[in-house]
């Protein structure tokens, strides 16, 4: 089952012994779960398209990386936009996808050589920050470290798009109050 919580997961330091509403984790102990600090740590970032969006997601990706640097950022993202990213020196790796070229036609030979380089990494974080059907998919596709997880958004926001399957494939459903951009 999903387990949900409100933890922000780009908030990197919490003070000590804070709580995090409708959870009885502590702000450390969360983060210390997913995002062990002795090691290095792979995350992905699964935001597909919509160039504003990934834009907007990038100042997120580096308070991430800026606060804990042993984070490895891989990110998923349509190979239109992969040059966008390129230019991130916090992105340490980009997977590009034929999603615009080819839709999900995942028998492609494009699209299964794309789905062969993402499952040669094991992710300690997955992280659906699209929360589309689409997004899932290629979440659910990913492959985890022993303790890895996959985040995604609980519910729809004012600012964002929702489709079921985004909670379905997750293991921590991020609930966020409406009146909030999905960044």
């Amino acid at each position: 089952g999903v387990q949900t919580c409100a933890l922000p997961i780009f908030q990197a330091d919490w003070p000590q012994g804070a709580k995090f509403p409708g959870s009885t984790m502590t702000g450390h102990d969360a983060l210390a779960l997913h995002f062990p600090r002795s090691s290095l740590v792979k995350v992905l970032i699964v935001k597909l398209t919509s160039l504003g969006d990934v834009i907007h997601t990038l100042l997120a990706a580096r308070e991430l990386v800026t606060a804990r640097p042993e984070v490895q950022l891989h990110w998923v993202i349509d190979e239109q936009f992969a040059s966008v990213l390129a230019a991130c020196p916090f992105v340490h790796h980009i997977h590009p996808i034929p999603l615009r070229r080819l839709g999900l036609r995942l028998w492609k030979s494009p699209w299964l050589q794309a789905i062969r380089g993402l499952r040669e990494h094991a992710f300690d974080a997955v992280i659906d920050a699209q929360g589309l059907t689409k997004s899932a998919l290629i979440s659910a596709l990913t492959k985890r470290s022993p303790s890895g997880r996959r985040w995604a958004l609980a519910i729809q926001t004012k600012g964002s798009s929702y489709e079921a399957p985004t909670r379905w494939v997750a293991d921590h459903a991020v609930h966020t109050p409406w009146h909030i951009h999905a960044i």
